[in-house]
């Protein structure tokens, strides 16, 4: 996004000027003024240029909020500065009427006031008038990968340049879309983009560093290729007990899963084996299983629907005296992970429990792991992070590339790739309104300033109303009017005015 884009940004949809920006289709028109070399411009609530203003005699300020200084005194149109007018009613320069305050040759647009040779042919130039700077003259799109690890993703985002309102060619301001996710690449695919397209190459054996390459250690590898379908490459043992119940059995079975024959990972066939009694308990005993093992606990006393009967201490697994069953789960926690450590990476999380012994009025006893979900979808422009009782997405306000947040650069608040405090001033518009609406009511205007938030590059911190000041007295035949945000002026009533009306 360049300067201005980010600019206006703050400017119109940080919630200070308008209500906000929710769609191009309800842009609020001259939400206020942007200066930019010397011309300055309406601009809508979504930061669009609109028509231009003025040319400024000596530049913009350095806030880009209007012309730097006053006007100029003047007898004739050459005297002012390019673009402006000679108003011989009030010997200033600035915004023209009519022809006759403008250069010989030059032609006032009345609309924005300003003198203007009439346009050669080209994009931004339509029957001899300079077109609106809102104008979409050039349109085109960008490709790029999201990061340089296996994975990221294809992305793209469209760029619009503008009418400038004072050139026939088009070379006005530049708007940068946001980056949208065009393919999405698997974990064994690598991002390729050029200037005119991008996409996911899938590698035939496996990804490795952001490259395609050979395999060497991954489970299902076989001289440097992907394995044949049906070897092999993972084993684990699950045990349980035959019943809660006094005199359930311990039991295990060994668990296989084989090569897919079309990835280097194991990720194929699971086959499950025949469950064993290892351990037979009882009817004295309590049976225990957990994902380590198997067992039996003998009970001192006796063992009683699915618990030792002899008394127990206070605990949680202890119920009025007598120790609870094993099946009553006595401990809840849940685990969080990040799927990866790349830009767009999801939050997964697991419930795990653990039960009751049966022998113990402590929870000790097993323990059984939920599978792993989904549990928040971190965007393009997101980082995950987790620890073991926590996760989240943190959204990179200036994006996301290689598993990074991009470093701020030439943002408002952005200080050699630092955030700025927040006291410091990052924008400021002149706000304008009438003191009333009866006749005579002065102009008025007030300074609205914005500050740094001290922890984003954007223009998004407090803002701060200076009091409202007159501008412009008016007379009793004389009534305000104002636009709120460009404008507050009195205007003279021909025939008189009565009760905030000029009379016909």
């Amino acid at each position: 996004m360049n300067k201005f884009a980010m600019i206006l940004t703050a400017i119109s949809c940080c919630g200070w000027i308008l209500a906000g920006c929710e769609s191009t289709n309800n842009c609020t028109s001259h939400a206020g003024t942007y200066c930019e070399e010397g011309v300055n411009y309406y601009v809508d609530s979504c930061g669009e240029y609109e028509e231009v203003i003025d040319q400024c005699a000596y530049g913009c300020k350095a806030d880009h909020s209007g012309c730097e200084g006053d006007a100029l005194a003047c007898e004739v149109a050459t005297d002012c500065p390019a673009g402006q007018g000679c108003r011989a009613d009030v010997g200033l320069c600035g915004k023209c009427r009519s022809d006759s305050d403008c250069r010989a040759g030059e032609k006032c647009n009345t609309t924005n006031g300003l003198c203007l040779t009439p346009c050669s042919p080209g994009p931004c130039c339509e029957q001899d008038t300079f077109v609106m700077p809102n104008f979409v003259c050039s349109e085109w799109d960008e490709f790029r990968c999201s990061g340089t690890q296996c994975g990221a993703d294809a992305q793209q985002r469209t760029v619009k340049q503008r009418c400038s309102g004072v050139s026939s060619s088009c070379d006005g301001a530049v708007t940068e879309g946001s980056w949208g996710t065009l393919s999405m690449c698997g974990p064994n695919s690598v991002c390729w983009a050029t200037e005119t397209a991008a996409g996911c190459t899938d590698c035939a054996v496996v990804c490795k560093d952001g490259a395609c390459s050979t395999c060497t250690d991954e489970p299902c590898c076989a001289d440097g290729a992907i394995a044949a379908l049906g070897l092999e490459c993972d084993s684990w043992v699950e045990y349980q007990c035959t019943s809660a119940d006094c005199g359930g059995d311990a039991q295990d079975r060994t668990v296989t899963q084989d090569c897919s024959g079309d990835s280097v990972f194991c990720s194929g066939a699971i086959s499950e084996g025949n469950w064993v009694t290892q351990d037979d308990c009882d009817l004295d005993s309590i049976c225990w299983s957990d994902t380590e093992g198997a067992g039996c606990t003998q009970c001192t006393d006796s063992c009683e629907n699915g618990h030792c009967t002899e008394p127990c201490d206070p605990g949680v697994c202890c119920d009025n005296g007598s120790l609870r069953d094993t099946d009553y789960i006595c401990a809840t926690v849940v685990e969080y992970r990040c799927t990866d450590v790349g830009c767009g990476d999801d939050l997964e999380e697991r419930t795990i429990t653990q039960n009751c012994s049966g022998t113990s009025s402590e929870c000790t006893g097993g323990v059984v792991e939920g599978d792993w979900g989904l549990s928040q979808d971190c965007g393009d422009d997101d980082l995950c992070w987790s620890v073991e009782t926590a996760g989240g997405c943190t959204t990179c306000e200036l994006g996301c590339a290689s598993g990074v947040c991009n470093p701020c650069t030439d943002e408002p608040c952005c200080d050699n790739g630092e955030h700025r405090p927040s006291n410091f001033q990052c924008g400021s518009v002149t706000e304008y309104r009438c003191a009333g609406n009866q006749c005579g009511d002065d102009a008025q205007q007030r300074q609205v300033w914005q500050y740094c938030s001290g922890d984003a590059a954007l223009c998004t911190g407090t803002t701060v109303e200076d009091s409202w000041s007159t501008i412009d007295v008016c007379h009793a035949d004389d009534i305000c009017v104002t636009d709120d945000t460009n404008y507050a002026e009195c205007l003279f009533c021909e025939n008189g005015c009565d009760a905030g009306q000029c009379q016909n």
